[in-house]
């Protein structure tokens, strides 16, 4: 028999994620998503300020009852920090896209 000359066995083993480590993976790949999506948002908005187009109201909809759901969910959210941050992150920018495409709709 070869020896390799470990003297622990487990060097050998396959490290396994535990179903903990998998859920955490999850939900921080969905938060890693949910900010692209977020930039996504934000850009389009932009894009539309830069270039005047008018927002439709469909896109002020979403908006509005996006921003509403993420005040609403807050208060449970409240306890767990980073989930405080990412709700406090999402409302100032849903505010920051209503503003930008109130402000494309006022002349001037």
């Amino acid at each position: 028999m070869l020896c390799l000359g470990f003297k622990n066995e487990h060097f050998l083993q396959e490290k396994r994620i535990s179903p903990v480590s998998k859920k955490a993976l999850l939900f921080n790949t969905g938060s890693i998503l949910d900010y692209v999506a977020l930039y996504f948002l934000i850009s389009t908005a932009v894009d539309k300020g830069v270039n005047h187009q008018v927002p439709t109201l469909n896109e002020y909809g979403f908006i509005a009852i996006t921003l509403l759901s993420w005040l609403f969910g807050l208060p449970y959210e409240w306890k767990l920090r980073w989930a405080r941050y990412e709700g406090i992150v999402y409302v100032l920018a849903m505010i920051v896209i209503l503003f930008i495409y109130i402000s494309i709709e006022i002349p001037g």
